[in-house]
């Protein structure tokens, strides 16, 4: 965060991580076993570092059902995740949220290298469109990460991944 700017984030969630919280659950991500208590604990070091610099967090709000939110503010920038097609988020999501995605047979296939480029990459769509008309005319709205690109911010979620991974071991 940059040093004399005021930030607030905006989470639908009722607690820091979002979606990215679910990657703890997935039976590998880049090739390393997944431990969830670890990356639990690295997305509460990274809330906790941004509330020592400044930032407000806002749980529990979705602000697509209310953009007047965001009325007051000088920019928006949207680093939220794509969508998946053919309805298959909610189905991902209850199978690492339920743990059937470590099962055996589904965690063979979630462990799948060209499964997972699939899913990953294939799968999925930006999101950016949703979003840009958040902004209020005078206020530039900024989309990253995957609902920009689905896959772009692969790279950036396998380092903090890596980081979280204190104790994991290779697979």
């Amino acid at each position: 965060m940059a040093d004399g700017n005021e930030v607030t984030v905006f989470e639908k969630e009722d607690r820091p991580g979002g979606a990215f919280r679910l990657a703890g659950k997935a039976p590998l991500f880049q090739e390393v076993e997944a431990s969830e208590r670890s990356f639990e604990r690295y997305i509460a070091d990274l809330h906790r570092a941004c509330v020592q610099k400044g930032a407000r967090f806002r749980f529990a709000t979705e602000v697509r059902a209310d953009s007047g939110e965001l009325a007051s503010f000088d920019r928006i920038v949207i680093a939220t995740g794509a969508s998946y097609r053919f309805a298959l988020g909610p189905i991902a999501r209850a199978m690492l949220e339920t743990g059937l995605a470590r099962r055996p047979g589904l965690s063979a296939l979630f462990s799948s290298s060209r499964f997972r480029d699939w899913f990953y990459y294939k799968a999925r769509v930006e999101t950016a469109s949703c979003f840009q008309k958040l902004g209020n005319g005078r206020q530039p709205v900024i989309t990253i990460g995957d609902a920009a690109r689905p896959g772009k911010s692969k790279e950036a979620i396998a380092s903090a991944f890596e980081a979280a991974l204190w104790g994991a071991k290779p697979v």
